[in-house]
């Protein structure tokens, strides 16, 4: 397994972050929070998936 700059791993990490915390200081208000989240639950699975099929990708695919 090849070693990766943190670097590169916080560029993937911080927009899932970014979502989750404007997700999560909309709790206090119940009409927001209807709509926040179950969006915000929608997404981390789905940004995880993408996420792990990219950096897959992107460190173990060798072209021939």
């Amino acid at each position: 397994m090849s070693t990766v700059a943190v670097e590169y791993w916080v560029s993937w990490a911080g927009p899932a972050v970014m979502v989750v915390a404007c997700g999560l200081m909309t709790v206090p208000w119940r009409t927001v929070r209807q709509f926040a989240l179950p969006l915000v639950c929608a997404f981390v699975p789905m940004a995880a998936l993408v996420a792990w099929f990219f950096i897959g990708m992107e460190l173990f695919f060798t072209p021939d």
